[in-house]
């Protein structure tokens, strides 16, 4: 295997993590394969819409030297080093939020910020939403997040705290999901200073500068490694920019039609990517 300079940004649910393994967390051939690439000369950044805490846990479960870009872009930690810092004003923030509440039907807002992991919302997210997202979280075992479900923490956090990146949820029905696509491209007319990503049930929201491809392309150019020696893989939405930016892109078989025609190869597994090195 030729690593030996070359870089794997790989995002993690539905990439990494697939197949899931609730208790292990990662596929066994997937490790091993990263630490064999890391081992050889070659770096692994992880690209994911997640958090730092969450994203140090990854990089223990590897156990190798590994960077970090969390929230889809708002962060990027090299050799335990934050290059970049993006999180959101806050005051502009709160107007668009309160903008958002008169023009669409929003089930509730999570929020990702440097003082808390991830935050929701409790009492004002309704009955049948929280025992949905308490499900969820069971049944996402050794993936789920450290989560803080408070209202007052929230709304205090929307004031004052570093927030790097806004789920807005509409909801898990098919419906909702569809109302949810249509509501994301009149946000992303509406708001220009911010950046979107369609998530199913939700809606991913950062800084316009905060993207998976602009990351990618910031980490490089730090390390000042070429943008042909990256090779980068995702399965969803947020990781389209990375396919449209980096000649060796990689989709992974799962992923919807869509998706997977923005990527050059499709593989059904991470460690796939060793035969093209």
């Amino acid at each position: 295997m030729n690593a030996k300079g070359k870089v794997i940004a790989t995002d993690l649910d539905g990439t990494l993590f697939y197949p899931k393994k609730r208790l292990r967390m990662i596929n066994t051939d997937n490790k091993l394969f990263l630490r064999k690439f890391i081992d050889q000369g070659g770096r692994v950044v992880l690209v994911s819409g997640r958090n730092l805490r969450y994203l140090e846990k990854v990089k223990r479960k590897l156990k190798r030297p590994v960077d970090a870009i969390g929230c889809n872009g708002a962060f990027i930690k090299v050799d335990n080093k934050f290059i970049k810092k993006s999180p959101m004003n806050n005051q502009r923030l709160l107007k668009v939020l309160e903008d958002m509440n008169k023009r669409f039907k929003i089930g509730g807002v999570f929020l990702m910020c440097e003082e808390y992991n991830f935050i929701v919302p409790k009492q004002e997210f309704g009955l049948y939403n929280r025992i949905g997202f308490s499900l969820y979280q069971l049944w996402q075992g050794i993936y789920k997040e450290k989560t803080v479900r408070n209202d007052k923490v929230l709304h205090q956090a929307l004031k004052e705290a570093k927030i790097y990146k806004i789920m807005i949820f509409f909801g898990p029905s098919k419906k909702k999901m569809i109302y949810c696509y249509n509501a994301m491209n009149e946000m992303i007319k509406l708001y220009p200073d911010f950046a979107f990503a369609y998530n199913g049930p939700s809606i991913e929201m950062s800084n316009s500068n905060a993207t998976k491809a602009l990351a990618v392309k910031q980490y490089l150019d730090y390390l000042k490694i070429k943008h042909d020696n990256v090779m980068v893989v995702g399965d969803s939405g947020n990781d389209i920019t990375m396919f449209e930016t980096f000649p060796n892109s990689f989709c992974m078989a799962q992923a919807n039609d869509e998706i997977k025609r923005k990527a050059k190869h499709v593989i059904r597994r991470v460690n796939e990517i060793e035969k093209y090195l």
